[in-house]
C-alpha cells in the first residue's frame, strides 16, 4: 500500500477517515470491502478473482468469498446494482438502485489528469466526441486524501489491472492525447506499453493520437495568449511542429526545457497548416513540437510482476534537416543538419512533468542570414536508430 508519507499523515488519522475499503482485512476477503461513515459510502465489487477466472490481468489482491472460493468474471450484460443501509435491528432505513452494464467499450481515451486546464480540456473532449474515460477512481487507486496530488497512490497493482481492462478488446478503438505523457505515467509504462505488447497499434483503426496544435492547453507570455486546439496527429510516427518561441534575451534556455508560465518567451507564432515558418535572424528561437507514437517491436515491452512494463523502445533522436535555397556566403553552405534528443521537461517554475512524445529545441541563426529561405524537414529516430515508418515532415521557411 503506497500512501502519504507519515509527517503528512500521522497514525493513518487522515487515512482512515477518508475511507479505502480496498484496505479493509482480512485483505483476500471481497466481503469486507465496504466502507461508511454518516455521509458516504464506498465499496469494491469483484468480478474475476484473477486470470484464470476471467480477468484480464492478475490484481495482486485475488479477492474470494467468505468461504475462499474465487469469482469467476461478471458476464456481459445488464445489471441492477443495490446498496441498502440497514439499522441493528436488521431493519431497512434507506436503499438506492443504479442500473449498471458490464461490457467492451467502443472507445477508450488515454491521457494525463494535470495540470487542471489539461484535465478540464480532455474531459470536454471526450463528452464532445462520445470517447468513454476515466473520471472517478477505478478500484485500487487511492485519492490525494491530504492534500494536493503529489504520486499514484492506493494497491497500484490492482489498480493497473483494473485500469487494463478497459483496454484489452480488440473492438475498442484507443484514443491517446499526447501531452505530459511521463515515462512513469500509467498512460505510458502500463496502457501504451500493453499496447505495444500485443501489436494493437499495427491494426488498422484501433489506435489513434491528438495533441493540442501549439503544444499547451493554454499558453500565455506578456501580451499574448492562446488557447490549444486539439488535432489529429495522423499517420503514426508523424513528427509535428507545433509553433515556434522567440526566446527572451539573458533568460536562461535549453533544449529539452519548457517554462509554462511563459517568462522565458517575448512571443510565439503558431505553425501554420500549410503557410511558410518564419524563423528570427540574430536572435534564439524554439521549435515546439510532437511526436506520434508507432508499432514497433513486441518483444521491446516485457511485462513486469507489478502491472508496469520495461520498455526497451521509445522515440529517442529528432533530426533536423535544413536545405537553404542560397547561402548567406559561400563558407556557410547550403544543408545544415542537428540532431537533437526527443523528451520535453516542463517547469512552472518548479518541475510539473515530463514527456517522451513532446520536444523542444533551440536553434538560432546569424544575422546575415536574414531574407534566406529553404526547406525543413524532421523526421524521428528510435533508440536503435530506425526512422519512424512516417518518414520526413517537410516544412517551407523564410528567415526574416
Amino acid at each position: 500500500l503506497l500512501r502519504v508519507p507519515e509527517e503528512k499523515d500521522p497514525f493513518f488519522a487522515a487515512f482512515q477517515a477518508f475511507g479505502f475499503p480496498e484496505a479493509i482485512p482480512p485483505l483476500s476477503e471481497a466481503k469486507n470491502k465496504c466502507w461508511f461513515d454518516d455521509k458516504s459510502f464506498k465499496a469494491v465489487i469483484v468480478s474475476a478473482t484473477d486470470a484464470a477466472h476471467g480477468a484480464v490481468w492478475d490484481d495482486g489482491m485475488h479477492l474470494k468469498d467468505p468461504d475462499g472460493r474465487p469469482y469467476d468474471v461478471l458476464p456481459e450484460g445488464e445489471y441492477l446494482l443495490t446498496a441498502i443501509l440497514s439499522g441493528k435491528d436488521g431493519k431497512t432505513l434507506a436503499e438506492s438502485k443504479k442500473k449498471v452494464t458490464v461490457g467492451i467499450r467502443k472507445s477508450q481515451a488515454i491521457f494525463r489528469f494535470h495540470p487542471d486546464a489539461h484535465r478540464e480540456a480532455m474531459f470536454r473532449w471526450c463528452e464532445e466526441n462520445g470517447y468513454a474515460y476515466i473520471r472517478e477512481p477505478l478500484p485500487g487507486y487511492l485519492d490525494p486524501y491530504a492534500g494536493e496530488w503529489e504520486r499514484h497512490m492506493g494497491f497500484l497493482t490492482m489498480y493497473r489491472a483494473n485500469d487494463i481492462a478497459l483496454f484489452a478488446s480488440p473492438a475498442t478503438r484507443v484514443k491517446m492525447f499526447l501531452y505530459l505523457i511521463d515515462p512513469t505515467s500509467t498512460s505510458y509504462e502500463t496502457e501504451l506499453a500493453y499496447l505495444q505488447s500485443v501489436g494493437a497499434l499495427g491494426e488498422k483503426g484501433r489506435f489513434e493520437a491528438f495533441f493540442y496544435d501549439i503544444g499547451e492547453a493554454v499558453l500565455s507570455c506578456p501580451g499574448c495568449g492562446s488557447k490549444g486546439k486539439i488535432v489529429s496527429a495522423g499517420a503514426q510516427g508523424n513528427v509535428s511542429l507545433c509553433r515556434i518561441d522567440i526566446l527572451k534575451d539573458g533568460k536562461p534556455a535549453s533544449d529539452g526545457v519548457f517554462f509554462t508560465d511563459g517568462s522565458g518567451i517575448t512571443s510565439f507564432s503558431p505553425v501554420p497548416e500549410d503557410g511558410v515558418l518564419c524563423f528570427p535572424a540574430g536572435r534564439p528561437f524554439a521549435l515546439s513540437g510532437v511526436i506520434c507514437p508507432w508499432q514497433m517491436d513486441p518483444e521491446d515491452f516485457r511485462k513486469k510482476d507489478d502491472n508496469t512494463y520495461e520498455i526497451l523502445n521509445a522515440p529517442d533522436d529528432v533530426v533536423y534537416e535544413f536545405m537553404f535555397d542560397s547561402a548567406p556566403w559561400e563558407d556557410a553552405g547550403l544543408v545544415r543538419t542537428d540532431v537533437r534528443k526527443a523528451g520535453l521537461e516542463r517547469m512552472s517554475p518548479e518541475p510539473a512533468g515530463s514527456s517522451v512524445f513532446e520536444f523542444y529545441h533551440i536553434f538560432s541563426f546569424p544575422a546575415p542570414f536574414a531574407g534566406t529561405k529553404g526547406r525543413l524537414s524532421v523526421l524521428a529516430f528510435d533508440r536503435k536508430h530506425l526512422p519512424s515508418p512516417a518518414g520526413k515532415r517537410v516544412y517551407e521557411f523564410r528567415i526574416e
